[in-house]
């Protein structure tokens, strides 16, 4: 296939997924969105994106629960795309793993890290513009 996206989002929330795939298209970027590690897996192996976005929380198989996968991830990307591509860590802090140990995973990675929130997704599209250029 070896198709060029704006954005590669590995995004396991359903209602999330169709915001934000609606925002794309009203900016005219192209998005694939992926479910599960192993679909975006087989994605990063067909294609590839200008910016890299990883929810810290997200199933490996479709029959798994979601886990914190982020770092494998991460580290998928990094083994197949390069150390220079453009990551965002997109994700809510939880009882498990704390905003302070999201900034510090992402500061140890070398990605940007936008917390979840309300007005998250227009802070996540201003990030992907700026990476874009």
């Amino acid at each position: 296939m070896d198709e060029l996206y704006d954005i590669l989002f590995l995004e396991n929330h359903t209602e999330r997924s169709t915001l934000i795939k609606d925002i794309a298209k009203i900016r005219k970027l192209k998005i694939r969105i992926n479910y599960t590690l192993e679909e975006f897996v087989i994605t990063l192996k067909q294609d590839n994106a200008k910016i890299y976005v990883i929810d810290g929380m997200f199933p490996k198989r479709p029959d798994e629960a979601a886990w914190f996968y982020a770092k494998d991830a991460i580290d998928i990307i990094r083994q197949q795309k390069g150390m220079d591509v453009p990551i965002i860590l997109y994700s809510f802090p939880t009882r498990y793993v704390s905003r302070i140990e999201f900034v510090e995973m992402a500061n140890r990675l070398q990605v940007q890290y936008i917390e979840k929130e309300v007005d998250s997704v227009s802070r996540l599209f201003e990030a992907v513009n700026s990476l874009k250029k």
